[in-house]
């Protein structure tokens, strides 16, 4: 898995921690520091448009920890307020034409506090190699998620990958048809479907 020469001995909940994470979560701290310390000296010498910077660096703060923190929809709605705001602020203070310099510094230190977080956040997971199960079985509820396995040809996908699917139809016993699967030969075991379903297949 990428990044696994950049792992230290530090583990945290079953992440490994690297040097490089920790300089680029110091380094986001900094920066973000610096950005609402622009912003607010910003706001005090050009009053009252510092106060309108000052309100898109707090919006672009907060959607970006809320991308951070977050996961699916959440993340990217996080990330996308975060640049939304960035991008206010650069036009505003390209617009007002008022203390472009020192405004263009808070912008620029928040942008990288936001890189830096991103990347203080990244996990990366060193994985032992495994050896490719002979009969991988997976199953799918057709109807979780919206339909997704309907809509993108899972089980047609999974054919064709050599994995055999095993859909889950209404009123069936998941643990029977997993213990079934086992008892066939089945030797890597997959569940699309939700967390209920998954908890099933991996017990």
């Amino acid at each position: 898995m990428a990044g696994t020469s950049e792992i230290s001995d530090s583990t945290a909940a079953g992440y490994h921690v690297g040097t490089r994470d920790r300089i680029a979560a110091a380094a986001a701290l900094i920066f973000s520091l610096v950005a609402v310390v622009l912003a607010i000296n910003l706001m005090l010498d050009r009053f009252p448009s510092g106060l309108i910077l000052l309100g898109f660096v707090t919006v672009a703060l907060l959607g970006a920890w809320y991308g951070l923190v977050g996961a699916g929809p959440a993340r990217v709605a996080g990330f996308t307020l975060a640049i939304l705001a960035l991008a206010a602020g650069l036009v505003f203070v390209l617009n007002n034409g008022e203390g472009v310099p020192l405004a263009l510094a808070t912008l620029v230190s928040l942008a990288l506090a936001i890189a830096a977080a991103r990347r203080a956040f990244r996990i990366r997971v060193p994985l032992p190699g495994a050896e490719a199960p002979e009969h991988p079985v997976l199953f799918f509820n057709p109807k979780s998620g919206g339909g997704k396995a309907e809509k993108f040809n899972l089980a047609e996908e999974a054919k064709n990958r050599g994995i055999e699917p095993v859909e889950m139809t209404p009123g069936c016993d998941l643990e029977q048809l997993v213990r079934d699967a086992v008892a066939r030969g089945a030797d890597g075991l997959a569940m699309a479907g939700g967390d209920g379903s998954q908890a099933v297949v991996a017990t």
